[in-house]
């Protein structure tokens, strides 16, 4: 053959090689050579997770499950699984297999009643089978979910709700409402829970897909008179005979009478969780001299009577002198406890023989003191009650006074002088040596002499303001110092008259002390006052001096011009906000306010909180301020506990409930783009 022709085959023959399709031989999968599943624990409860794993299932096939007789699909729900392995929508309740014919997912375990299941998993053409026990199972908690003389421990808002269950105390006071959660009982049957031998109730368990399950709230009722301890409660199923038991500590209480002004006491006082109170029940205050008394009673005691009450306190201890009955019913309570009077209703325990106990020295105004209860006889035990006693002495001034937080929600100074929390978490604020009988209002309050910030509550709400005519009845100050300026402290008035000097009838802006008298902030001056033909100087109308007449005349100088309360105002006369409440000062000088932490601009931002005293022409404070700041919170409606991490996509929105950002005063929804 030629060699040109030879090549042109050759040539040929490769191109019609290179035009050929190369097909690939995938390599082979082999699934298991047996179905099987399996399971990471054989028994449990309702509500635990179940890791099932399987194996030798066709590849890519959707896989459904059974427990018992019933389609696992009207029972519960599957976790952790990928997204490839997810069921087709025909398949709801199942798995799809990976290319291996194997899956791995977590069956929570259904609310059916005690006994060994078989768990059954198949793709219609294998089947896979392994069984489950699952035991009886009760919870009992305290509804409230935070000690009252303590730290919360989960917010309110979730004390009704099963998921957050294991966050409730398995401990409380006499009177507390229960939670109690009951699984693996009998389909429909009623049980009977007992606290040691009382008995709580009988309570129904459901059926169909909550078979033998109750979550209940509304009927546990309270934790029984019983002296304090450590007990067993105990759930039987009426028809099955299936028990199931859990712990429960019964802690000791102590009730303080309300101090009243004028005496006689005591009264009903309200309970800290009774409908809208304000002032709290279990602090109260024993005045400083010798022989001061105070009447308490208590629940959870042990013992037969009270054999003894000593006071501590920083710098020592004193043993109280004692009248009354002392005795201690057999359910652990003091006699003026009985079920009418159980905690948390609006009735008081207290009556003619309720126990009393004198001090035998003289105590410090504002000592705060622990109460500590002996009881004699059989199960006679030494009780301790901290931080519900002041020594406290009742004063005679409107300003007089000294007030600390004390316990709460929040992060507290040791010396509670400062309180860190966020918004609608409760804190405790007392307050002692005040003037008996007098009703303060609990507020935020800005000093003399302060600038506006924006973040400022009076800046945020923004009341209007109305310029004072310089011309006829201007705003002056008495210049103390003689600098031609007016310096904080100084006093400020309105010269009704134009005179240049005080004479009858013109208003104190603030409160004025001269010859040994104090006059009021807005009191009008009369003709023998003390401070009368003082010289006055008359503020800039540059500056545009300002009344607020929301606030009772508090005046500002309107730096802005903008006739509203803004950033850079200066306030001339002390400025009271945000109000918490209202409480009348005891016969010692004391009270007691719970503090809701308002929805105020936070991230940090401080507030200086204290006692209003509205006095006959106007309004001062009592004794000090206490701070209070606000943090921000991204509220993602779980317990802390609860919270994952939220992972967000570009584009994608984010729901963020907004509490308190610095310069944001609401509590809303919003909706972010994230970036």
């Amino acid at each position: 053959m030629d060699s040109s022709v030879l090549l042109a085959l050759l040539i040929m023959l490769l191109l019609a090689t290179l035009a050929m399709p190369i097909i690939q031989v995938a390599p082979v999968i082999k699934a298991s050579s047996s179905t099987a599943i399996t399971l990471d624990a054989s028994e449990g409860y309702v509500g635990d997770y179940v890791t099932v794993s399987g194996s030798g299932f066709n590849p890519g096939k959707d896989v459904a499950f059974t427990w018992g007789d019933n389609n696992f699909a009207n029972l519960g729900f599957i976790s952790h699984m990928p997204m490839f392995q997810r069921p087709s929508i025909y398949a709801a309740g199942g798995v799809r297999t990976d290319a291996l014919g194997n899956f791995v997912v977590q069956l929570q375990v259904p609310k059916l009643t005690r006994g060994t299941y078989a768990i059954v998993a198949s793709d219609t053409e294998n089947s896979g089978t392994a069984s489950f026990t699952i035991k009886p199972l009760m919870k009992i908690r305290n509804e409230y979910a935070y000690t009252k003389h303590g730290s919360v421990q989960t917010p309110e808002d979730f004390t009704s709700s099963a998921n957050y269950i294991d966050l409730f105390l398995a401990e409380g006071f006499v009177g507390d409402q229960l939670a109690l959660q009951l699984s693996g009982f009998g389909n429909g049957e009623m049980v009977e829970v007992k606290m040691g031998t009382i008995k709580i109730g009988d309570f129904a368990v459901g059926s169909g897909t909550a078979e033998g399950y109750l979550f209940d709230t509304s009927t546990a009722g309270g934790v029984p008179q019983m002296p304090g301890g450590d007990y067993t409660v105990s759930a039987t199923g009426s028809l099955s005979g299936i028990t199931a038991s859990a712990t429960f500590k019964v802690k000791p209480e102590m009730f303080l009478a309300k101090q009243t002004t004028p005496p006689p006491y005591p009264m009903a006082f309200p309970w800290i969780y009774s409908s809208g109170s304000f002032g709290l029940g279990w602090y109260s205050s024993v005045g400083t001299a010798v022989d001061s008394q105070f009447m308490f009673e208590a629940t959870g005691l042990d013992g037969t009577a009270i054999q003894s009450v000593n006071l501590t306190f920083t710098s020592g201890s004193l043993t109280c002198t004692l009248s009354g009955i002392l005795t201690i019913s057999d359910v652990g309570s003091t006699q003026g406890i009985t079920t009418s009077t159980a905690p948390f209703t609006t009735t008081s325990p207290f009556g003619v023989n309720s126990p009393v106990a004198n001090i035998s020295e003289a105590l410090t105004s504002g000592t705060l003191l622990s109460v500590v209860i002996t009881t004699s006889g059989a199960g006679g035990a030494t009780f301790t009650f901290p931080n519900q006693l002041f020594a406290s002495s009742a004063s005679t001034s409107e300003t007089a006074g000294s007030l600390i937080w004390l316990e709460g929600e929040g992060e507290i100074t040791s010396s509670g002088s400062h309180l860190s929390d966020i918004v609608d978490n409760k804190d405790e604020l007392v307050g002692t040596g005040l003037k008996a009988g007098t009703t303060f209002w609990v507020r935020t309050t800005y000093s003399s002499g302060t600038t506006v910030l924006k973040t400022d509550e009076d800046a945020v709400v923004g009341d209007t303001l109305t310029w004072i005519d310089q011309a006829t009845q201007p705003l002056c100050y008495y210049d103390a110092d003689g600098n031609s300026a007016w310096d904080v402290g100084e006093d400020v008035y309105q010269d009704i008259d134009n005179s240049g000097n005080v004479t009858v009838n013109d208003k104190r802006i603030n409160t004025v002390v001269v010859g040994g008298n104090t006059y009021w902030p807005w009191s009008t001056v009369a003709g023998a006052a003390a401070d009368v033909a003082k010289t006055l100087v008359k503020f800039e109308t540059a500056k545009h001096p300002a009344k607020d007449t929301v606030w009772y005349d508090t005046v500002y100088l309107d730096y802005n011009s903008d006739n509203k309360v803004s950033a850079g105002d200066v306030r001339i006369s002390f400025d009271r906000e945000y109000n918490f409440g209202s409480l009348s000062a005891d016969n010692n000088g004391f009270l007691a306010a719970r503090i809701t932490i308002p929805s105020r601009p936070g991230g940090g931002k401080e507030y200086n909180v204290g006692c209003w005293n509205f006095v006959t022409d106007g309004g001062v404070q009592a004794g000090n301020s206490v701070t209070m700041q606000v943090q921000a919170l991204l509220d993602r409606s779980t317990p802390i506990r609860y919270q994952s991490t939220l992972y967000v996509t570009e584009g994608s929105s984010v729901t963020i409930l907004e509490k308190d950002f610095s310069g944001t005063n609401r509590s809303k929804y919003s909706w972010l783009e994230s970036t």
